[in-house]
């Protein structure tokens, strides 16, 4: 079965290694350190809820991941727009050690 019609029965995709896990592991590393830089900031839910796209360059790189525009575009088609990008990210209420969660899926 296709992912279009996978969707279009469900309402949802689960899981899909569209994107190579070196690349994601990039997009987790930048994510990280930009929680941990400016989650403190005034203007961080500005930056994270507001056309990240435009502020955060790594958000439009990952949107444009040629991977994942197939992925999309299986889905709704080519006619692929992205208007706006918005990043909910909460930095946690208390720190915790997350030793032995697996936090990136295996991908190619």
């Amino acid at each position: 079965m296709t992912l279009r019609k996978n969707f279009n029965r469900d309402g949802f995709l689960t899981a899909i290694d569209a994107v190579p896990s070196d690349k994601v592991a990039s997009y987790f590393h930048k994510c990280s350190n930009f929680i941990e830089q400016y989650s403190t900031h005034p203007s961080y839910s500005e930056w994270t809820y507001n056309k990240s796209e435009i502020i955060l360059r790594w958000v439009a790189e990952l949107a444009a991941e040629k991977a994942l525009l197939d992925v999309v575009e299986e889905i709704i088609g080519p006619n692929i727009l992205l208007w706006n990008a918005f990043l909910p990210l909460k930095p946690p209420i208390h720190r915790q050690n997350l030793d032995g969660i697996k936090m990136l899926p295996t991908g190619r």
